[in-house]
């Protein structure tokens, strides 16, 4: 017999929206309650194919301390929804955080090169898919994550990442040839 669980909204109402912009903590906590789940997990989709699982906590900390510091400056009767913006700040401070992370691994390779061990394969299917995903170029692995795991739209996404329409979609179009040459590669 399991317990039942309260559900959380998709998204917080006007009025806890407005007393987390005014610092009530109980409200904040809501806030971050609502959106905890969807950060970790585009944090987690983003950066760990890239082997950078240590981050993931880190980036949701810190996308929820830009969203509460920004939070008054978020309008609900905007185009945006509140999970939108709220996923926008997660993924820019996810490719921050790879970006930052390539910056760090060239310095090293320059100082002391280094040599890649082998990872083991993976069985899974599932699996595979998310390390030729983590494998695509970071350009268009966050379009593809947005739109395949996090169904932005096309707009959404290019709000997001502050490009172009047609950037996006040509991204999103180079994302998915690449992983359909690429696992048409690996079929039997």
């Amino acid at each position: 017999m399991g317990v039942n669980m309260p559900t959380l909204p998709a998204e917080l109402d006007a009025f806890r929206l407005a007393a987390a912009a005014r610092g009530d903590a109980r409200a904040r906590r809501a806030f971050i309650e609502v959106y905890a789940d969807r950060v970790h997990a585009l944090a987690h989709r983003m950066l760990a194919p890239r082997g950078l699982h240590g981050l993931v906590d880190d980036v949701a900390q810190e996308t929820f301390l830009a969203a509460l510091g920004a939070l008054g400056g978020f309008r609900p009767d905007g185009a945006a929804r509140l999970s939108t913006w709220v996923l926008t700040i997660a993924s820019r401070r996810a490719l921050d955080a790879i970006r930052a992370e390539e910056r760090r691994a060239r310095r090293e390779a320059l100082v002391a090169p280094t040599h890649a061990a082998a990872s083991p394969e993976s069985t899974v299917a599932g699996r595979r898919l998310a390390e030729l995903v983590g494998a695509l170029p970071v350009d268009q692995h966050a379009v593809f994550v947005l739109r395949a795991f996090h169904e932005f739209s096309l707009e959404e996404i290019a709000d997001a990442l502050d490009l172009p329409l047609g950037t996006v979609k040509s991204r999103l179009a180079r994302a998915r040839a690449e992983l359909r040459q690429a696992l048409g590669e690996v079929a039997p």
